[in-house]
């Protein structure tokens, strides 16, 4: 287990509940920026909302279906 520079396992750093913590918002934010930078690597050409829906959906979809095979990886 990795520690932090007291010894403590930073497990025990974190704080109890982080949507408390970090606000309401935390998640919109992220997504916000997900998509912005989606916009701004697309070709000028391509940079239209449908575009961006369509690469954020194929990027959620396949990392949902990587998850979905570690876990049955993994147990």
């Amino acid at each position: 287990m990795i520690h932090s520079e007291s010894d403590q396992p930073l497990r025990e750093e974190l704080p109890p509940d982080p949507a408390k913590y970090f606000g309401p918002h935390l998640i919109a934010s992220q997504i916000q920026q997900a998509l912005a930078a989606c916009w701004l690597m697309l070709p000028p050409e391509r940079r239209t909302i449908d575009e961006v829906e369509k690469q954020m959906l194929r990027m959620v979809t396949r990392a949902i279906a990587q998850f979905r095979e570690d876990q049955r990886e993994l147990q």
